[in-house]
């Protein structure tokens, strides 16, 4: 959320390059966190610190992840993660492209990511409460429709500030999305597996995030960038 708002100032002067350094210090701050928050502490010390037991396992690592393989569901929800993840970075990566483009909007097009993953917060925690009323799993089916109505609302409707609104909007629906599907993981995998198999459907989210900007990008350079919404 914070870097886009920082790249756009920096893009409008003359050494642009200084925003990585803006960039590592946020990165910084990550590492700084990180290392108060678990001390250099394994799982197992980080489990006992909040009350679990710590995860039990008399397999090797191999072992584990053979069983995880032979899981139908791990490779659904994997399947699952690299189509989510892939829209969710290309929306982020090409939105700025394409309200430049076709809404003929300025430098100020670069803030509309920040809604995006600002949405993307938002909506992990403001829509917990209805998650759990209509069910986690009914849920994902009314938060897929809602960014489908958006995603062709942005597509059709010829306004920056409307495509902004619906942009933010898409990020709050597709929020609750891959928390839940590892909450899900974490209720159906056997504990043992919990870690190998979150670990493998969330590396097939990071490859939706290179392969789908970079097929966009592919199919854009013929078509032209009014092509990212349908796709």
């Amino acid at each position: 959320m914070i870097s886009p708002l920082v790249s756009t100032q920096f893009s409008q002067i003359s050494r642009w390059s200084f925003v990585y350094l803006v960039h590592l210090g946020l990165l910084l701050v990550t590492l700084v966190m990180q290392i108060f928050a678990f001390k250099f502490q394994g799982q197992a010390d980080c489990a006992r610190a909040i009350g679990l037991p710590p995860p039990q396992s008399e397999s090797s690592l191999l072992q584990r992840y053979k069983r995880v393989f032979c899981m139908r569901v791990v490779h659904l929800m994997a399947l699952f993660a690299f189509v989510y993840v892939g829209v969710e970075v290309s929306i982020g990566s090409w939105i700025v492209t394409f309200v430049i483009n076709l809404r003929h909007g300025g430098p100020n097009s670069g803030y509309i990511p920040s809604g995006l993953f600002g949405g993307l917060m938002l909506g992990r925690v403001a829509l917990l409460p209805f998650s759990k009323l209509v069910g986690e799993r009914r849920v994902i089916f009314v938060y897929i429709l809602a960014v489908l109505g958006l995603e062709l609302a942005v597509w059709q409707v010829e306004s920056v500030v409307a495509d902004a609104v619906c942009v933010a909007f898409i990020g709050i629906f597709l929020g609750p999305m891959f928390p839940i599907m590892t909450n899900h993981a974490g209720g159906i995998l056997p504990p043992d597996l919990i870690s190998g198999g979150v670990g493998w459907i969330a590396s097939w989210g990071a490859a939706g995030a290179a392969v789908f900007p970079f097929v966009t990008g592919a199919i854009a350079s013929k078509t032209g960038i009014k092509s990212l919404f349908p796709l």
